[in-house]
């Protein structure tokens, strides 16, 4: 009989503890998803602003051509 008692009145503390620890770990779960998920973003952001980076230079040459074809074209 005084284990039964002693077990219901343990009984809410045990299930408060069960509750926190599982939205401890669910609010884990969250942060590592959001982390993994701007680390994702980031890499995406990485790889299209090198892209851009790349197309900007050719472009940048492709005018510098076309600048220096009219300076050759001008002397003759």
């Amino acid at each position: 009989r005084l284990t039964t008692e002693a077990s219901r009145a343990i009984r809410p503390f045990v299930w408060h503890l069960q509750h926190t620890f599982q939205r401890m770990v669910e609010a884990e779960e969250h942060r590592r998803a959001d982390h993994l998920r701007r680390r994702h973003v980031a890499q995406d952001s990485q790889i299209y602003f090198d892209e851009l980076r790349i197309k900007a230079h050719a472009l940048a040459n492709q005018v510098r051509a076309v600048g220096n074809a009219d300076a050759v074209n001008s002397h003759f």
